[in-house]
């Protein structure tokens, strides 16, 4: 017999990548079959290529993503709103500054004004007069904003309780007052295209919705899309893993006081429950937020004050003088009786007034100023339970609150902590109410308004606690008036709103955000391939052989 030996050519692969000097041909006996070779080199250095490129395109289309289209999609500028309320008109001005940025800096308050006298509302016997009551805040505004962008900067009036009020009861004095008041914004060189719109009667629902977007615009507390290569990635991770989008943030319930009117916003526990006319849907930043908001007229601090003295007037059957256990002892009162039956809010019972003054004697009686403040309020007619009072709708308070306006300059004035326990409050409505008038005038810094506040704690414990049923489960409340410099009300929601400020979708493309976040998951996932191809590269090298050649299988013996 005789044995064949069979020389293998090293190929080029593997003396290029081992670098071994073996030039010569290399005898084996081994049965005459091809050998299958295997360029383990080229194995390692493909999948490193591959892993490369994998992670290279996954980061570059992350960064376009990310970086390119994940933006405040709102270019900067100023805007000009009036708060038209039932006692005074304010105007804010409000500049969103050129490096706005997702959470920090979206906007500031540069400028703000009260106009001279009293709300519009107050100009019912001279409608003509409401317009140019604005224009020396107006003529503010012009040196507030530069001249070069007047043109482009939108001014707005919405008006608020007083006249809803006025409106309800005098439709052709409310219209005249605003045939005013548009002629004078248009005469400005700012942005007044649509008077109608621009200048307008707020509903309730709107203004209580507007204080909770000013509330959680605001606080940050809105889903306000990946503000930052690293929130886009884990917002993707979290699609892909679960297939919906991450859950929306943690939002702030909104309670403001006013004048003629108090509004309750805030999102229940199950906004799915919510019935019509109580469910105000917005989509901000891809997000939906169905927000309970109810606006509860001639519950604001002043019509509620005049509802109360016209309730002890007729509780003494009319007498021409009567106790005031809100009031301090010492303290006498005169009030015409015009001013106490002012309807729609307050009307006479029963034989009505006989006098054109009433007296009312302060007895500081802190027990019998709660039970009357409660009578003003009603628990017993519900429709849609569970209710809040005078037959309203109102699921249970959730989450954390914000309470501004009049409710801040209240706890300011009683120098309650912003956020007053339960016990603090409770404990000061009863500690001032017993006060005497000497007392009151011998405080530091005393003012007129020390007068009021013992009736309106009382109020405002009554309203959250057998109101809004706020109690020790749910009471997270704290009491502000500006969030970061900017006063806290519903004029800069009402802007936003109107200036389409705040995108429907997360980012500035034309795409839902299930797209969005698919396309950036799907790179996250070529990325992570890419690492996992370059890992094995890395281990496939190490495990190369150390000769150039490889020998065919042992399982074949020799001839």
């Amino acid at each position: 017999m005789y044995s064949l030996e069979v020389y293998i050519i090293p190929d080029y692969w593997d003396y290029a990548c081992d670098h071994h000097d073996q030039d010569e041909a290399v005898p084996i006996n081994k049965p005459l079959m091809p050998s299958i070779r295997q360029p383990k080199c080229a194995r390692w250095l493909v999948l490193f290529i591959l892993g490369c490129l994998c992670a290279l395109i996954s980061l570059l289309g992350v960064v376009i993503l990310s970086v390119f289209y994940v933006k405040d999609c709102v270019e900067s500028g100023h805007g000009i709103v009036f708060d038209a309320g039932s006692s005074h008109t304010n105007m804010s001005i409000y500049k969103w500054p050129d490096d706005t940025t997702n959470g920090t800096g979206k906007v500031q308050q540069i400028g703000s004004c009260q106009a001279e006298g009293g709300g519009i509302a107050d100009y019912q016997e001279n409608p003509a007069e409401a317009g140019p009551s604005l224009e020396g805040c107006l003529d503010q505004a012009k040196s507030n904003v530069a001249q070069d962008e007047h043109k482009a900067t939108p001014q707005y009036l919405g008006a608020t309780a007083g006249m809803r009020l006025l409106n309800a009861t005098e439709p052709s004095t409310s219209n005249a007052i605003f045939e005013s008041v548009r002629e004078v914004m248009g005469s400005y060189p700012f942005n007044f295209t649509r008077p109608l719109y621009q200048a307008r009667i707020l509903q309730g629902g709107e203004e209580g919705t507007f204080g909770w977007l000013s509330t959680n615009y605001l606080s940050n507390t809105l889903n306000e899309g990946p503000g930052s290569l690293m929130e886009s990635v884990t917002t993707a991770l979290s699609y892909v893993t679960s297939g919906i989008q991450a859950d929306a943030k943690p939002t702030l319930g909104a309670m403001d006081l006013g004048g003629a009117s108090t509004q309750m916003s805030f999102i229940p526990e199950d906004p799915s429950a919510l019935p019509a006319g109580y469910d105000y849907y917005l989509r901000l930043y891809g997000t939906d937020y169905h927000v309970y908001s109810h606006s509860y007229l001639c519950y604001g601090i002043n019509e509620i004050l005049r509802r109360y003295k016209a309730q002890i007037v007729e509780n003494s059957g009319y007498l021409n003088a009567t106790d005031n256990p809100c009031a301090a002892v010492g303290y006498t009162e005169a009030v015409d009786a015009a001013y106490l039956w002012t309807p729609p809010c307050s009307t006479p019972h029963g034989s009505g007034p006989n006098a054109t003054t009433y007296y009312l004697v302060g007895t500081s009686n802190a027990v019998k100023c709660a039970e009357i403040t409660s009578q003003l309020f009603n628990y017993t007619t519900c429709d849609k339970p569970p209710c809040s009072f005078d037959g309203v709708h109102q699921p249970k308070p959730y989450g954390k609150f914000l309470a501004f306006s009049v409710f801040a300059k209240v706890f300011e004035g009683l120098n309650l902590s912003t956020k007053p326990t339960m016990k603090e409050v409770n404990d000061t409505r009863y500690d001032f109410c017993n006060k005497t008038y000497d007392e009151l005038k011998a405080m530091p810094g005393y003012n007129k308004y020390l007068l009021l506040y013992c009736f309106e704690i009382h109020y405002i414990w009554t309203l959250w606690v057998d109101g809004y049923k706020f109690g020790e489960d749910n009471w997270d409340i704290e009491v502000v008036s500006d969030i970061k410099g900017v006063e806290l009300g519903w004029s800069l929601g009402y802007m936003i709103n109107a200036t389409n400020r705040i995108p429907v979708e997360s980012t500035c493309m034309e795409v839902p955000d299930s797209a969005f976040y698919g396309v950036l998951a799907a790179l996250v996932i070529i990325f992570i391939l890419g690492f996992v191809l370059i890992i094995a590269g890395f281990l496939s090298k190490r495990n190369s052989p150390k000769h150039p050649y490889e020998e065919a299988d042992q399982g074949y013996g020799g001839v």
